[in-house]
């Protein structure tokens, strides 16, 4: 099972719908709109910290965007995730944690 396979089936067993990814293997880079049972949507970025490899993991809540994005995100997920890099660049992640102890909740 690849790791994506393994994310996909993580974010099932735990009531979410994947509504888009975009995945860089070769750099283990994973980003995944997913929506919960009740409609919520996030943001989460699998990926390897820089000097230590540790795999980590972080959350954007759809609540921390701004309208325009909030309404990409939404209506149209895989396109919202191609500019989602420059995003990234300039905003802090709603939550970050290790892999390991999100695969453990």
């Amino acid at each position: 099972m690849t790791k994506e396979e393994l994310l996909y089936q993580a974010f099932q067993d735990k009531g979410f719908t994947v509504r888009a990814s975009k995945v860089d293997g070769e750099i283990e880079d994973y980003i995944f709109v997913v929506e919960d049972r009740e409609g919520d949507m996030q943001v989460y970025h699998f990926y390897l910290a820089w000097l230590s490899l540790v795999p980590m993991v972080e959350v954007y809540l759809f609540n921390s965007f701004k309208k325009r994005e909030r309404n990409k995100l939404r209506k149209r997920p895989q396109e919202f995730l191609e500019s989602f890099d420059r995003y990234m660049l300039h905003n802090l992640a709603d939550i970050t944690m290790e892999e390991d102890e999100w695969l453990a909740q």
